[in-house]
């Protein structure tokens, strides 16, 4: 069958242009560009099908990238799904951070990606740092696998250790490394978030009543997990950096980093 543009348009109607290109060019595997500029669009029945069953799940309030499986971190595209967080423009701050800290390109830095998600963090830094290795830990083993999944689409697997775990609890004791980088929940429950937000999963989110239950776990633990002089960045949610602070054991706090909005999202820590 034939897509025309008054089609896009009414689809248009019911959620954004922007994604209803985004969507059709996902579900037909085409460049944005290609859609976007097409005067028709042939395709199957099934093709659209899909593709009006997906514009639905976004009228419906799901994610863009729950409804097309993807989101772009850091100029790369992961794959994500109802398993995972999706990947946060704010979080990209980590690793700027990270390679403001960390300039030799050529290191073989360890590092240890904690509650991993898709693995946006740590793969995006792997793929700056060919000599560097990363661990890649997560309490949900669906979400270990598409982290997995993302590590060979960006030819970083061999690199990579994976770790099913809560926090810290299966790292073995011994190990040590460069850095860790962390993007843990830290929205207090009961929090008023947008639908399309609630479309990650919860654990991912809510951290207790204040927000911190993550954090209570994390920080007096860190140090004992990286070499001395090492590095902690983990992101942390609007008026929590006194409180984050406050919960390190032999870290010191050495840069509170901002997002684009100028709010503090990113505390860089050094072990003592």
């Amino acid at each position: 069958m034939i897509l025309c543009k008054r089609d896009i348009s009414n689809f248009s109607r019911i959620v954004t242009l922007r994604e209803v290109v985004t969507i059709i060019s996902s579900a037909l595997n085409k460049r944005y560009t290609e859609i976007f500029f097409a005067s028709e669009i042939n395709m199957s029945e099934a093709e659209y099908s899909a593709i009006v069953n997906m514009i639905y799940k976004r009228y419906c309030g799901i994610s863009l990238a729950k409804v097309i499986n993807s989101k772009e971190f850091y100029g790369i595209e992961y794959v994500t799904n109802e398993s995972t967080l999706d990947p946060r423009p704010e979080t990209e701050l980590i690793v700027d951070l990270f390679m403001k800290y960390f300039p030799d390109r050529e290191m073989a830095y360890n590092i240890l990606d904690l509650g991993c998600g898709t693995g946006c963090i740590s793969i995006s830094i792997l793929k700056f740092y060919r000599n560097a290795i990363a661990t890649l830990v997560d309490i949900n083993a669906d979400t270990i696998d598409i982290a997995k999944l993302n590590a060979v689409a960006l030819a970083v697997d061999k690199r990579c250790n994976f770790i099913i775990s809560d926090w810290f609890g299966n790292i073995p004791k011994y190990q040590k490394f460069t850095a860790i980088v962390c993007n843990p929940p830290y929205i207090s429950i009961g929090w008023n978030l947008e639908k399309s937000v609630l479309s990650d999963p919860h654990a991912a989110l809510f951290a207790g009543d204040d927000g911190l239950d993550a954090y209570r776990v994390i920080m007096p633990r860190a140090s004992e997990f990286l070499e001395d002089g090492s590095l902690l960045l983990i992101e942390i949610g609007i008026n929590q950096r006194d409180a984050v602070i406050k919960l390190s054991k032999d870290l010191k706090a050495i840069e509170i980093g901002k997002d684009i909005a100028m709010i503090e999202r990113c505390i860089v820590f050094r072990r003592v």
